[in-house]
């Protein structure tokens, strides 16, 4: 994971600091226990509930 784009990445559901979880390949957001895949190299900040 890029750690420039890290730095600028933030939950699209409150808005606070991601983490990444190398041994998952995943962004986390540790205030919400939200989890967000990375694919071919680019971050899915797709909230689940927004399709619900």
């Amino acid at each position: 994971m890029d750690k420039n784009l890290l730095q600028v990445l933030a939950c699209p559901h409150c808005k606070e600091k991601l983490f990444y979880s190398e041994d998952i390949n995943k962004l986390e957001c540790k205030l919400d226990s939200l989890q967000f895949p990375i694919e071919d190299n680019v971050p899915n900040l797709t909230c689940k509930e927004n399709f619900e």
